[in-house]
């Protein structure tokens, strides 16, 4: 006899129990032990060169729409990046994502300056803002502001390619003038301003001429805060580079 709830189902409920989503334990994330001041002076000279090199970096070194910056935050050795702690949207700071294999955060910002980072590199060194928290266990332990973003940080510096590239080219040695089917994801989307999206692909066909001197279009899927654009065999045999 079919249940009058389900009356597609032969048989027959005996029983009825309610789901629960499971409880997960919240773990605490692991804080490095270090110097806050030394640590703070090792990441503010991270800092200070990657707004030199931007500033140095010759205006024919990439295309002439391309404003921002790709940021590699990388983890000590052990440890984990917060990533949500990372980005910033008032300062136009967003987070791309996390390369799998070495927990490095990559950032998009609209400032080489990094600004947002720079006070909450300051707020984990001031001392006037930490404050000591005791366990159950009976142990006390000192906390500081913006630990999570800031502690565990190893390096930040300028993305490379072996940091975009993602995991699958990760593990292949790329072979010169080897054509390769490509898939890149780019700022963009239908969340986005349409301009985002116009000035991405007008930056693809630049640097595709300037790579392959065609002007055939490629293919685009646009997702809700990127755009992804397809293309291939390409031969990676010239020059060339695309920054968003």
């Amino acid at each position: 006899m079919a249940d009058d709830r389900l009356p597609l189902i032969r048989g027959r409920v005996t029983s009825v129990d309610t789901y629960e989503a499971p409880q997960r334990g919240r773990v605490k994330p692991r804080i490095p032990s270090l110097d806050p001041q030394l640590h703070r002076s090792q990441l503010i000279a991270q800092l200070n060169a990657i707004e030199q090199a931007v500033q140095a970096r010759p205006d024919i070194a990439r295309d002439e729409l391309a404003t921002r910056e790709i940021i590699a935050v990388t983890p000590t050795p052990g440890f984990q990046l917060a990533p949500e702690q990372l980005d910033d949207a008032r300062s136009d700071a967003r987070l791309v994502g996390v390369v799998p294999d070495t927990g490095t955060v990559l950032l998009d910002v609209a400032n080489a300056n990094l600004g947002y980072f720079r006070d909450k590199v300051d707020a984990f060194a001031d001392d006037t803002r930490s404050w000591t928290k005791s366990e159950r266990d009976g142990t006390a332990t000192v906390h500081r502001a913006s630990e999570r973003a800031v502690a565990p940080v190893e390096s930040i510096r300028l993305a490379n390619l072996a940091d975009v590239r993602g995991p699958a080219l990760a593990k292949e040695a790329l072979v010169s003038n080897r054509a390769y089917w490509f898939e890149i994801a780019c700022r963009g989307g239908y969340r986005r301003p349409l301009s985002d999206t116009e000035s991405t692909r007008a930056q693809i066909a630049r640097q595709l001429y300037r790579i392959t001197g065609s002007t055939r279009s490629v293919d685009e899927f646009i997702g809700p805060e990127q755009v992804y654009f397809f293309r291939g065999p390409l031969s990676i045999g010239r020059q060339g580079s695309h920054e968003d």
